[in-house]
């Protein structure tokens, strides 16, 4: 069951993927120092694929069903996030593979 704050930011990806987009871009450039520009890219990174799962959880609709792909999903984000603030770049390929994992859950390994 989708909460109005799911629905709320789903409603709103594609100005959050611009923004964090264009946050990213604009972090990059400025001359900050590499820690403070890693914390905001990860910060960014985080609320672009926590819209995502957002995403998938409201398509999905009658809930998880495979809960333990899920989980690996949620900690292979969790963990890519981290190594992304260590400033590891294979944090990213975490990410991603985090987020199969999640839609595979969501989905039951039906493609939509």
């Amino acid at each position: 069951m989708a909460t109005p704050a799911i629905r709320r930011v789903v409603d709103r990806r594609l100005w959050i993927y611009a923004g964090g987009v264009a946050a990213t871009l604009f972090v990059r450039s400025a001359p900050l120092s590499r820690s403070v520009r890693m914390l905001v890219v990860a910060a960014v990174l985080a609320g672009m694929v926590l819209t995502y799962a957002a995403e998938l959880w409201l398509r999905a609709g009658d809930g998880v069903r495979r809960p333990l792909s899920l989980s690996f999903g949620v900690v292979g984000v969790a963990a890519g996030l981290w190594l992304v603030l260590t400033g590891t770049l294979a944090g990213v390929l975490f990410v991603g593979g985090g987020l199969l994992f999640f839609r595979r859950g969501i989905a039951g390994g039906e493609s939509a």
